[in-house]
């Protein structure tokens, strides 16, 4: 595992909050990086195809790097987790628009931004 999570129970509970957002922060990124990556390498494949390098098509990116996106996202995960069990939640009820017709109610917390979920 890339990510070790230390003791993060004791924590205090914004340092928490601002801990999952920099990892959500960093998935991002990542996934940002990895959009570009595709794209590049579709631009490649064409033009090797095309014309250049039949070789290539074989590009792809790296193993190693969709197992750390897994990771931070067990890594956040897991911290919500944490935040979850030790927030003094003040549950706010909203109604989010899907479209012009259609609406759903959501209960999310105004504290640590988690979403209720009665499984948690």
């Amino acid at each position: 595992m890339y990510i070790r999570m230390c003791d993060t129970k004791n924590f205090p509970i914004e340092t928490l909050i601002e801990l999952r957002n920099n990892v959500q922060n960093q998935l991002r990124s990542i996934n940002n990086v990895k959009e570009i990556h595709h794209q590049l390498i579709n631009i490649l494949r064409q033009e090797a195809f095309n014309i250049l390098l039949p070789e290539y098509k074989g590009i792809h990116l790296p193993i190693s790097q969709d197992e750390y996106t897994k990771e931070l996202n067990e890594c956040v995960n897991n911290i919500n987790k944490i935040i979850y069990n030790q927030c003094h939640h003040n549950w706010i009820v909203d109604d989010i628009d899907i479209d012009p017709d259609r609406s759903i109610q959501i209960k999310y917390c105004e504290v640590c931004q988690l979403n209720f979920d009665k499984e948690t």
